[in-house]
């Protein structure tokens, strides 16, 4: 019998979607809907990223379009709580209250999804789902079982300015996003279990003390030695939602010399960074020796990649109010140590020195992990499959 499948609520980048992936894969075999964002850039990164899913992952275009609205891009022109405070409205018809009613009509007419590899599409109704997983999307389901899993109750991380961060414009922001941080607070009573990393967005700044909330490890996993690079290489990640294009531009220009300027993704993927002057890989390059550190945004899916492989972390400045979730991340991980928040000089974090300070200091919470978590520590996906099948979590 063909097991009853999962629905992932995905928010905007490439990370959201690649984790519900993998946690899939790692719960067994359940067919997953996800939503179709980004045409075939998504199916191609999913089929290099997640080949052994190729049978089971199926994108709705539908759903993608649905959920559209809700999703960070940038272009828009908006502050982010001007942004969020939109969706959070109960009049709005783009807001998160109506595409929930429209997700529920279409759980009941039909989802049509087609499959990685190229088979015939499938119609889900909400009886042929099993559960949700939520990663992150300001949306209730009426399926009994959600998984939330992602860098901190997403609540908090609203309601809450950094502890560094209390002048007027961060403090008006909070103010302007307390009815979204509301919204969440209801979509959070829903959840059936909450994973959160142990090194995470709020690491530092705030404890959280919900009972319902399991750490674990980085929602990453330790990747295969390789021996691709030819010589010292540093590694620019754009985001997927394009956001902070210029200030990773920037700092690509200040690369000092005897570093191979790397990016991620396939070739013609990313015009910013031209063939001639950025060398394309995939991201198996995190397991090869030769990678010295790696620069972006800040984006969960870079630094939990970071930390599963002791890779020294630069990350462009970013505040709170620019991106709530990528200001608390750059103060937590900048004040553990973990990884440096620059401008346009890479300078001062590329000497050999200070990469080997970085390095011990990943080392030590790679120990911490291995303490905490046993064998498990280096596959967070894992660990929070073996969390749910223990407490019987999930049937087909």
């Amino acid at each position: 019998m063909t097991p009853r499948a999962l629905l992932a609520l995905t928010s905007h980048g490439n990370a959201p979607y690649l984790m519900a992936a993998r946690f899939t894969h790692a719960l067994g075999d359940y067919p997953v809907i996800i939503p179709w964002y980004y045409g075939k850039t998504q199916a191609d990164i999913l089929l290099e990223e997640v080949p052994e899913m190729r049978e089971r992952v199926y994108l709705s275009a539908a759903l993608g379009g649905l959920f559209a609205p809700l999703l960070l891009e940038t272009g828009s022109g908006k502050p982010y709580a001007q942004f969020a405070a939109g969706l959070a409205r109960e009049d709005d018809p783009q807001g998160a209250r109506a595409i929930e009613d429209q997700l529920a009509g279409l759980l009941r007419a039909g989802i049509s999804a087609e499959p990685l590899d190229g088979g015939p599409a499938r119609i889900f109704h909400g009886q042929d789902l099993a559960a949700v997983i939520n990663t992150t999307l300001p949306l209730r389901v009426a399926v009994p079982r959600v998984f939330f899993f992602f860098t901190a109750r997403m609540s908090r991380l609203y309601g809450n300015t950094p502890v560094n961060e209390n002048d007027q414009l961060t403090t008006s922001a909070v103010a302007e996003l307390y009815p979204f941080a509301s919204l969440w607070r209801k979509v959070e009573d829903t959840f059936t279990v909450s994973f959160t990393p142990r090194i995470n967005a709020l690491s530092g700044s705030m404890e959280d003390k919900n009972d319902q909330t399991i750490l674990t490890p980085p929602l990453a996993f330790q990747r295969p030695v390789v021996s691709k690079l030819k010589q010292p290489g540093v590694l620019f990640v754009p985001s997927g939602t394009r956001t902070d294009m210029a200030k990773l531009h920037r700092a690509a220009d200040a690369l000092p010399a005897g570093f191979l300027p790397l990016v991620l993704g396939s070739s013609g993927s990313h015009p910013d960074y031209p063939a001639d002057r950025f060398t394309c890989v995939t991201a198996d390059v995190y397991g090869d020796p030769q990678l010295q550190a790696v620069v972006s945004r800040g984006g969960w899916g870079t630094q939990w990649e970071c930390l599963a492989n002791q890779v020294p972390s630069a990350m462009v400045r970013t505040t709170f109010v620019e991106d709530p979730e990528i200001g608390h991340t750059q103060q937590a991980l900048q004040q553990l140590g973990l990884a440096a928040v620059v401008d346009d000089n890479l300078d001062d974090f590329l000497t050999p020195g200070t990469l080997e300070s970085y390095r011990s200091s990943l080392e030590v919470e790679r120990q911490r992990d291995r303490q905490l978590f046993g064998e498990l520590a280096n596959d967070g996906f894992a660990f929070m499959a073996k969390q749910i099948c223990d407490r019987n979590l999930i049937d087909d």
